[in-house]
Formats: C-alpha cells, structure tokens, sequence
C-alpha cells in the first residue's frame, strides 16, 4: 500500500483533476473496502463509486461528509493514518518473517 499525496482536489463538481490523483484515490480507498471496482475496471476517470467510497469512508472516520479530498486535507490525512496503522500491525504481527 502506498500513502496517498494529491496533487489537486477530488471533488465531483470539478472538472479540472489529477487523473493519477484519480486512480490513487480508488486504489487507497478499495484497499480500504471503501471502493467497489466496476466489471469494466480501475480506470482514471471518476466515478460515482469512487464519490460514494469518499462519502462512506467520511462517515465512519468521523469526517466532514462532502465527497471532497483535498491535498493535505483532513480525508486524505485520515486515509493515510489508516495506511500507516495497517502497515504497522502487518509488520508487528509477525508477517514479515
């Protein structure tokens, strides 16, 4: 897993973001159970599932609910504690041997 670094806002009224922020996004958030990848596939354009994981990931972390990542923004700082934390209990419980 990798930490998530956006470039610019994901936000579904904008029409101006980062295609890798995009699929980053996706990527962070289906490791997290949070994004249902469709039949056709992970693709760089944003999807309402994509929209729908933010949402939900918000919700249960206790976030402002908008749909919105910013860069170094609350929802994308949050994602990355969650990375970290679950590299951490991979490492520390005994896995890496």
């Amino acid at each position: 897993m990798n930490f998530l670094k956006l470039n610019k806002t994901i936000d579904r009224n904008s029409a101006d973001m980062d295609e890798d922020d995009v699929l980053a996004v996706k990527s962070s958030l289906k490791d997290q159970n949070y994004y249902n990848e469709p039949k056709y596939g992970m693709t760089k354009i944003p999807d309402n599932e994509m929209f729908d994981g933010i949402k939900k990931f918000q919700t249960d972390n206790k976030l402002k609910v908008d749909g919105i990542m910013k860069p170094k923004g609350e929802t994308e700082n949050k994602v990355n504690e969650k990375i970290k934390s679950s590299l951490y209990s991979y490492t520390f419980s005994g896995n890496n041997a």
